[in-house]
């Protein structure tokens, strides 16, 4: 996946940059895949962050990883999309699942990139929504806004009760019905 040749580059100057890696798609036995959030960050979803995800995704469409390996950002031998694997897992480590959209980015761009950036993780709930694989979204902190509508586009959810919160926010700051979040 080339992205210097669009228009719009998610990976200038943000969260994903600093911290050099946001998740990782590890394969466990019986073809269940983890797509896990690494390290004790907020797990903010910037730009990059959303492509990375889209790409393990895509890449987990068809693959065939060898047991008991974790790739981030890599090529994957393509095979038939049912050959391993068979259930799809995300979780987190730290005490946040995600603490939603990367405002800081939202705060430093011109007006057209924050409509690409919101676009782009509308698209990316979308590919979750319509998954080929069953998703089970291991909620282990926090899940705020946007992560909280990632979490909620997987097929199942747990979460234990007395660790962490998930509420949306923007529920509160944009009438029902005028939100591009609704419009999944």
């Amino acid at each position: 996946m080339e992205l210097q040749d669009r228009t719009w580059n998610p990976l200038a100057s943000t969260e994903i940059n600093k911290e050099d890696r946001f998740c990782e798609l590890g394969m466990g036995g019986g073809g269940v895949f983890v797509l896990s959030f690494v390290g004790e960050s907020h797990h903010r979803f910037s730009p990059a962050a959303i492509c990375l995800i889209n790409e393990l995704l895509d890449s987990l469409s068809g693959c065939n990883m060898p047991d008991q390996t974790t790739h981030r950002n890599s090529c994957l031998t393509p095979v038939s999309r049912d050959e391993k694997a068979r259930l799809l897992i995300t979780t987190n480590q730290g005490k946040f699942f995600s603490d939603g959209m990367d405002v800081n980015y939202l705060g430093c761009t011109d007006r057209e990139r924050p409509v690409e950036y919101l676009m782009s993780f509308q698209k990316l709930v979308s590919k979750l929504l319509t998954f080929h694989l069953p998703t089970i979204a291991v909620i282990r902190g926090h899940a705020v806004g946007v992560g909280c509508i990632f979490a909620l586009a997987h097929d199942y959810r747990l979460m234990s009760s007395d660790h962490g919160y998930v509420f949306m926010n923007e529920v509160n700051l944009v009438p029902v019905g005028e939100s591009w979040i609704f419009n999944c």
